[in-house]
């Protein structure tokens, strides 16, 4: 009873109910496209990781992508889901679901508000999500996005473009035997 209260509590105070669940692929038919982005401590470029996982949890694609010059955190994690989008529809994928882990951006993108700084990247998503069959986008926690964070973190070492279409990083196929992949856990809003 007492801990009946206290989730109540808390589920009232923060307005939601975080529930958390063991990472599993997308449905069937569904392609699920995780995105990161990096941005520098000092100097130097924003980078961008993403990839491309089938319902069988087959990596699709993965690209590590060093940007054009040093933008701000939401710019960043925005030109990650703008790429990552733009190359699910290249390939031909027909049902998404959109991941990353800057909540801000996703629930812009959600809302579809197209405001703010970003607001011409997240006009540019919106546009290129309205082309797939079926689009979905949600949040997951860093943890469970560490594939794509560690790609932008590669591109942060390399400072150059690599793509993976078909086949699996040496980055990723090591994180995936090093970090029991279906450890991790998202956080459905």
């Amino acid at each position: 009873m007492v801990e009946d209260f206290q989730t109540a509590n808390k589920i009232a105070a923060t307005g939601k109910k975080k529930q958390t669940r063991e990472w599993r692929p997308p449905p069937k038919d569904f392609f699920l496209i995780n995105v990161d982005g990096a941005i520098p401590a000092v100097d130097g470029h924003s980078e961008i990781g993403i990839v491309i996982w089938d319902w069988e949890s087959q990596i699709v694609a993965a690209v590590n992508m060093p940007l054009s010059g040093k933008f701000a955190v939401e710019e960043t994690e925005a030109l990650a889901m703008e790429k990552g989008v733009s190359l699910a529809f290249e390939l031909g994928l027909e049902k998404v679901i959109l991941e990353g882990d800057s909540l801000q951006t996703i629930q812009v993108v959600r809302d579809k508000d197209c405001r703010g700084m970003t607001s011409h990247i997240i006009a540019g998503i919106i546009h290129e999500l309205s082309k797939f069959r079926v689009a979905k986008v949600r949040h997951i926690n860093r943890n469970g996005n560490k594939i794509a964070h560690e790609l932008a973190q590669q591109a942060k070492r390399d400072g150059e473009l690599k793509n993976w279409i078909g086949t699996t990083p040496d980055i990723v196929a090591t994180l995936i035997g090093a970090d029991s992949f279906s450890q991790r856990n998202l956080i459905v809003v």
